[in-house]
This record gives structure tokens, C-alpha cells and sequence, in this order.
């Protein structure tokens, strides 16, 4: 028996809330969660080159290597991140488009084993502060988030 695979997008838009909590119809057997798209604009002008890290529950799609005072390595897991350029207004995550290997794509989080049921997404935006350590984003910000939830339905066959 061969597994069908179902997609469902999620759309999530908001300001000037480095958290959000989102309820969702429950989705089972979840396979993957991609980010497929996000689009920023600044109330104001950045004030310097920002990199700004997009956490997804707690799923860690990416790694932030940094030095704490004492000049030890930190690892920080993330899902994805966006750089707000000083003097732009419109930021945006590059690369979308449609990749087949789950694994191999850099913007797909892989469940292994699959989960069983998802029902809620928080999603906070952060930044690392001067000691190495990821805090809430604050500045004035607008964004819009694409997901796609990719998740396994048994194929039902006669026989």
C-alpha cells in the first residue's frame, strides 16, 4: 500500500507581536511543516543590519552557533530566520518553489517518527541580544507567513 500525501496552508498574519499562539483544525500523521513564504515590512527603519530568527513550537530546523561571555559555544535551534536590512522596508525570505525530497529541502521540518495529531502552532520572532541570548523581537514590524502541513493518509485498496 502506497501513503497519499495531504496538504494543508496556513496563513498567518499579524504586527507588533513577537508571540502568537494559533489554534488549528487538527491535522493527523503529520509528516512535515514547511515554511514556504514570509513577508516583512518595518514600521520604521531598521536601525542596523537585524537578523531576526522565526521559532515554530519548538521544531529545529536550523541551528544559531554563538559565543556566551566566557567564549563557549551556544547552540540554539530555530525553524527559520530573516535578515531586515538597514534602510529597506520590504524583507522577504528567499527561495520557494516545490521540492519532492522532504529531506533535502532546507525549509522543511521532517517529523520522524510522523506526528500523530497537530492542533496548535506558536510562533514567536526573536533576536540575539549582546550576550548571545535569543529575545523577543520588539521593533514595529508587519508580516505574513505561509506554511504548508504536509501529512500521510493510508491508501485504501481493494482486494
Amino acid at each position: 500500500m502506497e501513503d497519499i500525501l495531504d496538504k494543508k496552508t496556513v496563513i498567518v498574519s499579524g504586527s507588533n507581536t513577537p508571540n502568537i499562539t494559533l489554534d488549528i483544525d487538527p491535522i493527523k500523521n503529520v509528516n512535515s511543516i514547511k515554511l514556504v513564504e514570509i513577508y516583512v515590512s518595518l514600521g520604521a527603519v531598521a536601525p542596523k543590519l537585524t537578523n531576526i530568527y522565526i521559532c515554530i513550537n519548538d521544531y529545529p530546523l536550523k541551528t544559531i552557533y554563538s559565543k556566551d561571555s566566557n567564549n563557549n559555544t551556544i547552540a540554539t535551534n530555530v525553524f527559520s530566520n530573516i535578515i531586515f536590512f538597514k534602510g529597506l522596508n520590504k524583507n522577504e525570505l528567499n527561495g520557494t518553489g516545490i521540492i519532492t525530497d522532504f529531506n533535502l529541502d532546507p525549509q522543511n521540518y521532517v517529523f520522524n517518527p510522523i506526528k500523530g495529531e497537530l492542533n496548535r502552532l506558536n510562533i514567536s520572532f526573536k533576536e540575539l541580544n549582546t550576550d548571545n541570548v535569543l529575545i523577543d523581537y520588539t521593533l514595529d514590524f508587519n508580516f505574513s507567513l505561509e506554511l504548508c502541513i504536509y501529512s500521510k493518509r493510508m491508501k485504501l485498496t481493494m482486494f
